[in-house]
């Protein structure tokens, strides 16, 4: 049987409102989760009051002087001039501190519940739209060139089986972008791509893909100049690399920190066909679209070609009836034409004729 350890029992003085503020002779002793006070009352009955530690406040605590206050109504008090006394209090004071803080800050149980699946909700929020972009961003920046190019390749060969390349078509966009004299770090190659979809997408590594449907509605060269600027912009600043981490979760971001480029090429992969509709944040859009308005002004090329551009996407968009694929994955188009027009006006760029691209674009236009 065990032991039974009984508590050290001090002498004080014990005030109370109810009794009208005078001091009362007490002996104090301290319990696991409260301060037991026993005096006689003015009948001479023992009485016992109970002082739980999260309503106890100290007015004083000097060696061999403790004075406590009690929250609540009626106002106590309580002095011991033993040391014996103010030695236990403070370690007692601490223990149920360490072991209660939270108790302590957080009284109610439900509430501790709700506080942190709010905080872990809040967490989870930071993480996936300021904290994973960050990761991805740098991870990015980590990537080998070459390793970037050789996963496009595969996830170009992924998603190409079932497309009906339009040769005389890619060869003329190809020769197209060639006469924009863009000097580019990535190898990029332009499929012409039938169908009756308007579409257009990029693929790490230097990719880009055009279907006939989106080719055939324009009308002016600078539209495709600002097509091909715009989808190369997202090559060309990893736009494409950088949101397939953030889309593809955690498993792409540790893997990559951990130097397991193979287990990283393996998704990629397997999630090519994300591709064709993949969605761009609304900074990443704007980013492709203000690097390819550079691209097209430095080379003295109408901007405009970015509005009708838009102008086209939508209205091809009304004639079918829903909102075209290009469209659906580059949304905010009115927003996007207010700030390019805004651009072209604040900075009136020189345009002068473009016969190289004009050539092409006739034999383009020949070709539907």
């Amino acid at each position: 049987m065990p032991r039974k350890i009984f508590p050290n029992i001090y002498d004080a003085q014990y005030i109370s409102e109810s009794s009208g503020n005078r001091e009362m002779p007490a002996k104090a002793y301290f319990l696991k989760d409260k301060l037991v006070i026993q005096l006689e009352d003015e009948h001479g009955a023992e009485v016992q009051v109970f002082w739980f530690w999260e309503n106890i406040i100290i007015e004083k605590n000097l060696i061999g002087n403790v004075e406590l206050h009690y929250q609540g109504y009626p106002k106590q008090i309580l002095k011991c001039t033993s040391l014996g006394f103010s030695e236990e209090f403070a370690k007692t004071w601490q223990q149920v501190n360490e072991k209660n803080w939270f108790k302590r800050t957080f009284p109610n149980t439900m509430a501790q519940f709700y506080i942190i699946c709010l905080a872990l909700i809040t967490f989870l929020v930071c993480a996936y739209f300021w904290l994973i972009p960050i990761i991805a961003n740098q991870i990015a920046k980590r990537i080998p060139r070459a390793w970037e190019v050789s996963i496009g390749e595969q996830s170009y060969e992924s998603i190409s089986r079932n497309f009906v390349v339009d040769s005389s078509k890619t060869r003329l966009v190809n020769e197209f972008f060639a006469a924009l004299h863009i000097d580019s770090k990535y190898p990029v190659k332009i499929t012409v791509v039938k169908d009756s979809i308007m579409n257009a997408f990029a693929v790490p590594g230097g990719h880009i893909v055009v279907y006939t449907a989106l080719i055939n509605s324009m009308q002016h060269p600078e539209e495709l100049a600002a097509l091909l600027s715009h989808e190369y912009s997202h090559v060309a600043l990893q736009h494409t690399t950088r949101t397939l981490f953030r889309s593809m979760g955690t498993y792409l971001l540790v893997s990559s920190l951990f130097g397991n480029w193979d287990g990283v090429a393996a998704v990629f992969v397997e999630n090519a066909n994300n591709l064709k509709t993949l969605e761009y944040s609304r900074k990443l859009e704007k980013e492709a679209d203000m690097n390819g308005l550079k691209l097209l002004t430095e080379r003295n090329i109408d901007p405009v070609g970015f509005s009708e551009l838009f102008k086209t996407l939508k209205a091809g968009s009304k004639s079918q009836g829903e909102l075209v694929e290009w469209m659906s994955s580059h949304p905010d188009t009115n927003r996007r034409i207010e700030y390019i027009q805004k651009e072209i006006s604040d900075h009136s760029p020189k345009v002068l004729p473009q016969p190289a691209l004009e050539v092409i674009w006739e034999q383009l236009k020949q070709e539907q």
